[in-house]
């Protein structure tokens, strides 16, 4: 088993998309311990260094990473399907 809690001890903070609620932690924190859940059961969002506000940036930027998953996402699914459907042209 990987030992999570020695790799990275640099501080996260994330907000409580339902109530608000920052949660600070580092990587074990978020991975392990709460599974980017808030105790309320809503998703955490604005994931940054502890300490730093968040920003106009940090938001395109999150954009843009969430464009790219939802992209990967669709492909990853196309291909399953595309692969579904030679195996069942087999049969």
């Amino acid at each position: 088993m990987k030992n999570y809690k020695n790799r990275n001890q640099q501080k996260y903070s994330a907000n409580c998309s339902k109530c608000g609620m920052l949660h600070t932690g580092n990587q074990y924190y978020f991975q392990k311990d709460i599974k980017e859940k808030c105790f309320c059961g809503a998703e955490l969002i604005q994931f940054r260094l502890a300490g730093e506000k968040w920003t106009p940036e940090m938001e395109i930027a999150k954009k843009m990473v969430d464009d790219a998953l939802a992209n990967v996402r669709a492909n990853t699914q196309k291909i399953i399907a595309d692969e579904i459907a030679k195996m069942k042209g087999k049969n």
